[in-house]
């Protein structure tokens, strides 16, 4: 889903570079609301699999608390490149505010226009999933913010960070936000890791 994201956002930049084309930027989605809808189902994905785990219920409030009180390593890293990568570089730092105005005003049309959200649909535990995913969302507002306060994250200063391994232009962060959705899978890999150390630890438990 990442790959599809990424085109998308993409496809935009290019509708409002050819903005002389007059429908263009109507056959694509606005990046801001795909990164917006991408962010939030994203974190419910992982509060999916984090409740399966650990055999929880599908609780955003409970789950907020688990993020706050027991995520450490690869969760958390996971969790501080989901902010980083789908919330702050696209969105800027007041990423939180622009996702929760996403998932009021895009309504049920937004989702489902939403490729992360055709594949996650099914495992979504309500009936009212856009309730669902803005509860999640919401929940976990408070978390992020305090992350982005606490460590002083911001567009500029990952902007320079990145740009120890990458050249670019300090007004091409919306690109680069769309080129690390495509290239890199620190999700999949960090959720590899903390089935295999809840696995391990609960084997040794048992010994």
């Amino acid at each position: 889903t990442d790959t599809a994201i990424a085109a998308a956002a993409l496809a935009d930049k290019v509708g409002d570079t050819l903005s002389w084309i007059p429908f263009l930027d109507k056959l694509t989605p606005k990046a801001d609301t795909v990164q917006s809808i991408d962010l939030s189902i994203k974190l419910v994905g992982e509060l999916i699999a984090h409740s399966k785990i650990h055999g929880l219920g599908f609780n955003p409030v409970d789950f907020a608390a688990s993020v706050t009180e027991n995520y450490h390593n690869e969760a958390l890293m996971r969790m501080v490149a989901l902010v980083c990568i789908d919330g702050v570089i696209p969105l800027g730092a007041d990423f939180i505010s622009k996702v929760r105005n996403s998932l009021e005003e895009g309504g049920e049309s937004a989702l489902e226009d939403n490729p992360a959200f055709a594949a996650l649909s099914g495992s979504i535990p309500e009936s009212d999933k856009q309730g669902f995913i803005s509860n999640t969302f919401d929940a976990v507002g408070d978390w992020m913010d305090n992350l982005i306060s606490s460590t002083g994250l911001s567009p500029e200063s990952l902007f320079e960070r990145l740009g120890g391994f990458i050249e670019l232009a300090d007004d091409k962060l919306d690109y680069v936000a769309a080129f690390l959705d495509a290239s890199t899978n620190c999700y999949e890999h960090t959720g590899i890791q903390t089935v295999a150390r809840h696995l391990i630890e609960r084997a040794a438990k048992e010994i």
